[in-house]
């Protein structure tokens, strides 16, 4: 059978390490990225997507990744009140050797207001 899985992917500074529990020790991370990473995989349900990305893990990942900008999610109890991030759907890895590169023209569409003029160009 299939198994479904939810990835939430964040870069950030984090605390890590072991912690004692009634188990024993075991690994743990720390910090306000870890619960954001949380929120990412619970979000990729709502979306219908497998894997999502924040604004700061794209531009980490650079031109080796293919992303899909999936939406401007508003998050709060993060540490910073309320935060408003982009969103990005992970669609695979980059091949090299093939030119998958968009027209210039439908690089904008996101940023655009007119909604007709976008979905003409879609």
């Amino acid at each position: 059978p299939a198994c479904e899985v939810r990835i939430g992917i964040h870069t950030c500074n984090l605390v890590a390490g072991p912690v004692r529990s009634s188990r024993g020790w075991e690994l743990n991370l720390l910090g306000p990225g870890v619960g954001l990473c949380a929120l990412l995989a619970r979000l990729n349900q709502t979306l219908n997507t497998s894997i999502l990305v924040t604004k700061v893990c794209r531009q980490a990942a650079g031109h080796q990744v293919l992303a899909r900008g999936v939406d401007l999610v508003e998050f709060t109890g993060l540490g910073h009140g309320h935060e408003a991030l982009e969103v990005y759907e992970l669609v695979g890895e980059r091949d090299t050797s093939a030119d998958l590169s968009l027209p210039p023209h439908t690089l904008d569409v996101r940023q655009c207001s007119n909604y007709d003029l976008a979905w003409q160009r879609f």
